[in-house]
C-alpha cells in the first residue's frame, strides 16, 4: 500500500478530510535515509498531501544532533513550520537542546517541546535537589520549575506535558497562568542540579523496561 493510500486510511479511522498538523515521525541519523529515498517517496507525497490541504501545518520530531537537523532544514527550506524536540533544563546541554533551540529559530520555525519534565525525572527530584528549590520558592513544584525553564524562550511554541494525576493537571495549569520568569539565582541552582544529575545513567524513569525483566528489577 502506498503513502496516500495510507494517509487516506489516517484521515477516515479520524472521521476529517485534514489534520491540522501533521508530523514526519523521528528523524534521525539512521531514519532520515528512509524519508529521503527516492525509493519511498515518502517527501514528496507530504508535499502533495501539503498542496492539496489535507496538510494545513507540517512539522516533524527529531532525535537526531544538531549537524543533521541543520542539513535536514536546509535541504527542505520551506516546507516544515514547526520541530518537536526533547528539551528540558537537564537536556540542555546533554542532548544539546540549546543549539537545536537556536538552529530551528534561525530557520524561522516554532519549538515544540517533548519531555519537558524528562518522563518525570524532573517532576520528582531528589530530596538534596528538592531542598535547594524549596528554599527558593517554598511549596512550589518541581515539574513548575521545569516549565517556567522553558517558558523563558519566546520560540517555544507548544510544550507537551505527560499527566496522570488531576493534581499536576491543576499545577501545571496554576504554572502557565501565572507564569513568574526565572531568576538568575533559580536559573543557576536548575543548572547547578543538572550537572549533579549527569553523574549516573541517563534515565527518564519511563519504567518501560520493567515489565520486561525476568528478575522484577526496579530498574529506574
Amino acid at each position: 500500500m502506498d503513502n496516500i493510500a495510507l494517509f487516506n486510511i489516517s484521515l477516515s479511522k479520524c472521521k476529517t478530510d485534514y489534520f491540522d498538523f501533521y508530523l514526519l515521525h523521528n528523524i534521525t541519523e539512521w531514519s532520515v535515509k528512509i524519508y529521503e529515498s527516492p525509493e519511498y517517496n515518502i517527501i514528496p507525497d507530504i508535499i502533495r498531501m501539503k498542496e492539496e490541504g489535507k496538510i494545513r501545518h507540517l512539522g516533524f520530531s527529531f532525535h537526531g544532533g544538531p549537524d543533521l537537523l541543520e542539513e535536514f532544514l536546509s535541504r527542505h527550506e520551506g516546507l516544515f513550520e514547526f520541530v518537536q524536540i526533547q528539551c528540558n533544563y537537564l537536556d540542555w546541554t546533554l542532548q544539546d537542546a540549546k543549539r537545536k533551540y537556536e538552529i530551528i529559530t534561525r530557520h524561522g520555525l516554532g519549538v515544540w517541546v517533548m519531555e519537558p519534565c524528562r518522563g518525570g525525572k524532573l517532576a520528582a527530584l531528589s530530596e538534596e535537589n528538592h531542598e535547594k528549590l524549596q528554599k527558593l520558592n517554598p511549596g512550589a513544584s518541581d515539574a513548575s520549575y521545569a516549565f517556567r525553564f522553558l517558558l523563558g524562550f519566546p520560540g517555544i511554541k507548544m510544550i507537551l506535558s505527560g499527566m496522570n494525576e488531576v493534581f499536576q493537571v491543576e499545577d501545571n495549569l496554576n504554572t502557565f497562568n501565572n507564569y513568574k520568569a526565572l531568576s538568575e539565582e533559580e536559573k543557576d541552582t536548575l543548572f547547578a542540579i543538572a550537572e549533579s544529575m549527569k553523574k549516573g545513567v541517563p534515565c527518564t524513569s519511563c519504567r518501560y523496561c520493567c515489565p520486561g525483566c525476568p528478575m522484577e528489577l526496579n530498574i529506574p
